[in-house]
């Protein structure tokens, strides 16, 4: 975990909704649900292996900026595990897992639980299925008062349409959407440092198809 800046931020222009801030490190906390085996089998919006890879990279952002993890299954069976990449990626972080077999995540008091004891209200949301999970979970948090984020290149559905439809039903509800690497980035102009930013970095080349390397300022 890289550790905040000491540089002083340059002063931010009056607000004119919750929606005009950026995730920062000490305002959110990620949940990853249902990215198991499987579900993927029944992945159809996008390619497996790619929406793995951001799901991956999301994981090792929350373990880079401190940032509370929960990760959710809705199984106890073995077909229900977590995805390799997102388990092996997730070893650095905070976990909570919860395996009650509903859809909707924010039904089940240890999940509820945790994203309430991370004290933080915005509440950036991946995994499968859009048209599912996410839409539930996300609607649920929405009504209790959450700013959420869907992480649109870290969430599959059951079909392209299915899951551009869920997010067009998501954002009329009021929810963000955002990508995986937009939440580094935003993440990343809070805490600036060059730790984060070869940190930053290293995911990128890791887990993106990524140009030459920036200058640092």
């Amino acid at each position: 975990m890289v550790a905040p800046s000491d540089e002083p931020k340059r002063p931010r222009a009056e607000t004119t909704g919750k929606w005009t801030t950026l995730l920062t490190p000490d305002t959110a906390v990620i949940a990853v649900i249902d990215f198991q085996s499987s579900q993927a089998v029944r992945l159809q919006s996008s390619e497996a292996p790619l929406l793995v890879e951001n799901a991956a990279a999301l994981v090792k952002i929350a373990a880079v900026f401190g940032v509370p993890l929960i990760l959710s299954t809705s199984r106890e069976s073995d077909d229900g595990e977590l995805i390799g990449e997102v388990s092996d990626a997730a070893a650095q972080a905070s976990l909570t897992v919860r395996a009650t077999g509903r859809r909707n995540a924010w039904e089940d008091p240890s999940f509820r639980n945790a994203i309430l004891c991370a004290d933080r209200r915005k509440l950036v949301l991946a995994g499968l299925f859009t048209e599912e999970a996410i839409t539930l979970t996300t609607i649920a948090a929405l009504e209790a008062g959450f700013e959420a984020y869907v992480v649109l290149d870290a969430c599959g559905a059951t079909s392209a349409d299915a899951h551009h439809v869920a997010i067009r039903r998501l954002e009329q509800a009021g929810a963000i959407p955002v990508t995986t690497r937009q939440v580094a980035r935003e993440f990343l102009d809070v805490r600036n440092t060059p730790e984060a930013r070869a940190a930053v970095r290293a995911i990128e080349e890791a887990h993106f198809s990524i140009g030459p390397p920036e200058s640092t300022p």
